[in-house]
């Protein structure tokens, strides 16, 4: 059986602002389903965005990571370890749509406020604007260079081949 708070349905991409002081951030209404949840937040290894997983996504997530992790070198598994589940703060999305960012990962987010957060199914990214900007558009040039590579399985996974009609008179 699921956890309860074992979601896969956050997409959409929305501007916000963190108040930087108290860490306030509102999420968007439109993520109905981290309403009164409790949330872990980390910071993306490579440190472009802040993550946000419910506690039972966080739990399959950390146990992904630490699995991984022993398979590595040693100094690359601890590192993983330290650097990407050392970062998770525990935190709470109230029933207004507020998520108060622990200190630790506000003071990643840097002096400006202006983020932008980004549903990617099973969680969310806190992106500061700036830097949001600048791999958006490194994206769209991969998209654009590699998108008809992929994009005919894509688009048939998951459906049921149909079989040619039967032959009349047969």
């Amino acid at each position: 059986m699921a956890d309860s708070d074992d979601i896969r349905g956050l997409f959409g991409t929305f501007d916000a602002k963190v108040d930087l002081n108290s860490g306030r951030v509102s999420v968007s209404t439109d993520l109905t389903l981290l309403k009164g949840k409790q949330v872990m937040v980390t910071i993306e290894p490579l440190k472009r965005y802040l993550e946000v997983r419910t506690l039972g996504v966080f739990n399959e997530f950390q146990a992904r990571v630490l699995a991984r992790a022993d398979e590595l070198p040693i100094a690359l598994g601890n590192a993983l370890r330290i650097h990407y589940l050392g970062s998770a703060a525990l935190a709470q999305v109230d029933n207004s749509f507020r998520l108060v960012l622990p200190r630790k990962t506000r003071d990643f987010l840097g002096t400006k406020g202006d983020v932008v957060l980004v549903g990617v199914g099973d969680s969310l990214q806190i992106w500061p604007a700036d830097r949001y900007a600048e791999a958006h558009a490194e994206m769209e040039r991969a998209l654009a260079e590699n998108y008809e590579t992929y994009a005919t399985e894509i688009h048939r996974s998951g459906r049921r081949e149909v079989p040619p009609p039967a032959a009349q008179g047969a």
